[in-house]
């Protein structure tokens, strides 16, 4: 677990224009934080702080920003726990734009946090507040509306009487039209990840999965062939993790367990998990569900996938929604000469570090090596798994 701020020369990638909205932010005055929602203020003589409010469960990780949008102000943040202890408080991580941020706050206890963002001296104007869930940098926001910079490219594909995926009504849809049978979808980019939060909304068709979820570190084997961990859910309020290897049988990293967290009756769930290390921590609605480690330390890195389950009554559908992934900031030292380092923790299919020589932001969006549309789709027998 982390409870640690950072600081880096930062270009602000996820703001629109000099310091604007990111894409798909909807900008809002009030005091009550929602997760990706962006707040806007102003700080003066009359007003030199202003105070928020986010309800947030035990074990949740988050992190925030804030920047100035006019005038000369500069802004610090602190958020206290529902009692009023103080957690955390902002670093400066761009001295030119004024961002500020505190990154990987964890939620001790069920309750209300505030965040308390002030202005620096005698310094005034307007500002904007966004918190995120996970880590601190902002990687991918994808509504799979066909628009934003931090969106993702998805395929558009099928094979008649075994899947059919792509994105419908503003949501990717994975159908499935074989039984028993897993079927994974990976975007066009070739996304290497290393620590990472990834969630998602999901809804479902009238036929429900097996099982659904995560497919995250997704790695070509030694022998060939592809291993990764599946991270899932059933209709039935139980979660699980299973290590699939390139070659043999799956092996269970944390049994399928059933968690008062996860309510079956919700029709628009959003799930997540914590990927810190080879420890894997579950979300269900902002609740932790369970968290396993994998002690055989088999993948540190690999690709993201999302995935369903079918079983004998078909057709399954499954659709993914509001797709974020955050990553760790870069540690301060990047900022005290040693030269740009990677912000994203992404590397290439070599391993090396990509784009190395890009000065790092927040949601920067980089240029990626693309893979072919059919290269994308993934399958398994699933025969006796998940159940």
């Amino acid at each position: 677990m982390r409870n640690t701020l950072f600081g880096a020369a930062l270009i602000v990638t996820l703001l629109v224009g000099a310091l604007g909205l990111p894409q798909h932010a909807s900008a809002r005055t009030g005091n009550m934080l929602e997760m990706m929602d962006q707040m806007t203020g102003t700080l003066d003589a009359q007003s030199p702080e202003m105070t928020y409010t986010v309800e947030l469960y035990a074990g949740r990780m988050f992190s925030l920003q804030a920047w100035p949008t006019s005038g000369d102000l500069q802004v610090d943040v602190v958020v206290s726990d529902p009692v009023g202890a103080r957690i955390a408080q902002s670093e400066v991580l761009d001295q030119a734009s004024g961002l500020s941020a505190a990154e990987g706050m964890i939620a001790e206890q069920n309750g209300t946090y505030s965040v308390t963002v002030r202005r620096v001296g005698e310094t005034a104007g307007n500002f904007s507040l966004i918190v995120l869930p996970g880590y601190g940098s902002l990687e991918v926001w994808d509504q799979f509306d066909g628009t934003g910079e931090l969106a993702l490219t998805w395929c558009d594909c099928g094979e008649p009487n075994l899947y059919q995926m792509g994105i419908v009504d503003g949501q990717y849809l994975i159908e499935i039209l074989e039984p028993n049978a897993i079927w994974s979808m990976r975007p066009q980019e070739y996304l290497y990840w290393e620590d990472h939060y990834v969630e998602a909304s999901i809804q479902f068709g009238s036929t429900p999965p097996r099982a659904f979820g995560f497919y995250v570190r997704i790695t070509e084997g030694d022998e060939g062939g592809l291993a990764g961990y599946f991270v899932y859910f059933n209709r039935s309020g139980e979660w699980g993790i299973r290590y699939a290897p390139s070659e043999g049988e799956m092996v269970e990293i944390s049994p399928r367990q059933a968690s008062p967290a996860i309510d079956v009756s919700d029709p628009n769930p959003r799930i997540g998990v914590l990927v810190e290390g080879y420890t894997f921590t579950v979300f269900f609605n902002g609740q932790v569900v369970g968290q396993a480690t994998d002690t055989e330390q088999q993948l540190p890195i690999g690709e993201l996938g999302l995935f369903a389950v079918s079983k004998d009554e078909l057709p399954v559908q499954v659709y993914f929604d509001n797709l974020v992934i955050t990553t760790p900031l870069a540690p301060a030292s990047a900022s005290e000469g040693d030269g740009p380092v990677s912000l994203t923790g992404i590397l290439d299919e070599t391993g090396v570090e990509e784009n190395a020589d890009v000065p790092f932001g927040i949601g920067q969006k980089m240029e990626r090596d693309m893979m072919p549309a059919e290269e994308r789709p993934l399958s398994f027998d699933a025969a006796g798994l998940f159940e």
